[in-house]
């Protein structure tokens, strides 16, 4: 592993540590994976511009949600009909951590604005520039904890 994706990782556990948040952006880690995953984010999802998937998603991505199908397409429907159900809702990357092909974003989702929301962890594996397999955790957010501690370290 390069000293600079070292310190990059090591930069994002230890913010992750300490509670701050976006230690290391994709444009700082000059990681290709991260770049494309982050411009996915930005682009696809965030942006709403699902005509662009096919920059992003292999034709044949593997799904590791067991709610959704394989492939692009699958993606494009899911996504499209998600947005018309949920037209507020709303993404925050709060970290994202990567190493060679596989990248990890933890993502703060409210369905609608004041919502407590869900902390999702995405994972995407990135091939020859595109993402070709992705799995997801997520739990919904709680009032309160046990530990008195927030899932989302910025809050």
């Amino acid at each position: 592993m390069a000293i600079s994706r070292r310190r990059a990782i090591l930069a994002s556990l230890v913010a992750g540590l300490l509670g701050l948040t976006n230690a290391v952006s994709a444009e700082e880690s000059k990681d290709p994976a991260a770049q494309l995953v982050h411009d996915y984010m930005e682009v696809v999802i965030k942006g709403r511009q699902f005509d662009r998937i096919d920059e992003f998603v292999a034709e044949d991505m593997v799904q590791r949600n067991p709610n959704l199908p394989n492939g692009r397409e699958a993606l494009k429907q899911f996504w499209e009909g998600f947005m018309e159900t949920n037209p507020e809702v709303q993404f925050n990357v709060v970290r994202s951590i990567s190493d060679g092909t596989m990248v990890w974003e933890h993502v703060h989702v409210q369905l609608k604005p004041g919502d407590l929301g869900v902390a999702v962890v995405d994972i995407f594996r990135v091939e020859d520039g595109l993402i070709v397999e992705h799995w997801d955790v997520l739990q919904p957010i709680p009032e309160a904890s046990a530990s008195g501690n927030h899932m989302i370290l910025d809050q």
